[in-house]
């Protein structure tokens, strides 16, 4: 009898797609100069709204995976889908500043709060031996997000307007939710099966298989592995925000041509597939070779950081476009390397009983890192006049994350896999 296909590669795509609906948020940007022309808030106005939803994701990105470890992710999909696409769609018929901070600001910032941590969470059920290999094709739905919705909200603007714009957006937040809701299954045991499709006997030992030794969120703030973690995450996602908001103004003012500076920002994203793909194969390839999971994770984790590092230090020096593509080279597989480790590790760490609220934890981190850092990094161009002592920091804290991620061990509860 021939064997099915394993259900945790549907579940895989699924995350792909509430993936690449995440990075709408990332179109911010295109809207700014239409809704200021439209009703002339001031930009700093508008772009409150971002940072409210900067600090709801921290907020609501707990609460929501709290939520899908208790109700399951129909029932957590079904409600922030509906929100985030309403939120979208009541953008577009907005006339009042407090109105676009409702709709835009807290609507859309609660249902995509969802949209981030949980799906990673859920795969991470899905995925042993496989996990990092799987959330990395996960992940890419973030790139190709990155890539197609950027210049699909431009188009758009300029040919429908920005209401009618927020209207599609909305309604295509709405049919990829339908599709999850109708699909997806919170892991491998309610459809009577085993996480990566194996069968009983081939299941990897006890010893080094933390989902069975689940971890409540009490217990694993208190560890130091989850702080060391933390950090080594933090210190990534603050070098990332940093490059990321204001790396395109960075290497504009070095006197390369804006609209060639953009492409390779671009480029950046797409070129983080390897790392996103590869990292994830190799860590779990490492782990199938007999190295300790957790040990695996933390020297992908190193890679990024490294990679990170060296490619900040070649934006510095990007007065011509070789470097500039240099830094997308080594800064898009750094960037990559490290975003399947998350949930990855953190399964490792602390289990999966209770994996949607604490890979939202360990994910606050990022949200911190966006609140804190770009307004930081702002402050000190609009004090120096340059850039240069954010991204010397940068550097710093990719390399003070290469240490922190050599910190991290299993905690003593754990001690058996060290």
């Amino acid at each position: 009898m021939k064997k099915k296909p394993f259900y945790g590669w549907n579940i895989t795509g699924l995350a792909f797609l509430i993936l690449f609906v995440y990075q709408i948020h990332y179109t911010f940007g295109v809207f700014l100069e239409p809704l200021e022309g439209e009703f002339g808030w001031s930009r700093t106005s508008i772009s409150l709204a971002y940072s409210i939803i900067s600090g709801l994701m921290i907020v609501a990105g707990v609460a929501w995976g709290k939520f899908l470890d208790v109700h399951g992710p129909r029932k957590l999909f079904a409600i922030t889908f509906s929100l985030a696409g309403a939120g979208l769609f009541l953008t577009s018929f907005v006339s009042q500043l407090w109105q676009f901070y409702v709709a835009y600001g807290i609507l859309w910032g609660i249902g995509w709060g969802a949209f981030l941590n949980t799906p990673q969470a859920i795969v991470r059920r899905w995925f042993v031996k496989r996990a990092g290999l799987a959330l990395g094709l996960a992940q890419t739905g973030v790139a190709l997000g990155w890539i197609a919705l950027l210049p699909l909200a431009r188009a758009l603007i300029d040919s429908v307007g920005w209401q009618y714009t927020f209207q599609l957006l909305g309604g295509m937040v709405w049919i990829v939710g339908i599709i999850v809701v109708i699909l997806v299954k919170p892991s491998p045991e309610s459809i009577g099966a085993l996480p990566d499709g194996e069968i009983a006997e081939n299941t990897i030992p006890l010893e080094q298989n933390s989902a069975n030794n689940g971890w409540k969120a009490s217990e694993a703030l208190k560890t130091r592995a989850f702080w060391t973690t933390w950090l080594a995450f933090f210190c990534i996602f603050a070098s990332l925000n940093m490059v990321v908001t204001h790396g395109i103004a960075y290497a504009t003012a070095q006197g390369i041509p804006r609209e060639q500076v953009v492409f390779v920002f671009s480029i950046m994203g797409l070129i983080s597939i390897s790392g996103r793909i590869g990292a994830g194969w190799l860590g779990d390839h490492l782990i199938q070779r007999g190295r300790p999971p957790v040990h695996a994770r933390r020297s992908m984790i190193r890679f990024s950081a490294l990679f990170m590092g060296i490619g900040i230090i070649l934006l510095m020096q990007a007065d011509s476009l070789l470097y500039l593509w240099l830094w997308a080279i080594l800064f898009g597989v750094g960037y990559g390397s490290h975003v399947p480790q998350v949930a990855a590790i953190t399964g490792d760490l602390f289990g999966m009983k209770n994996m949607g609220l604490m890979v939202s934890l360990m994910f606050t981190a990022f949200g911190v890192a966006g609140m804190l850092i770009s307004v930081w990094t702002g402050w000190i161009y609009d004090t120096t006049g340059n850039y240069t002592l954010a991204y010397q920091v940068g550097t710093a804290l990719c390399f003070l994350s290469v240490i922190l991620s050599s910190l991290i061990t299993i905690p003593k509860r754990q001690a058996l896999s060290e």
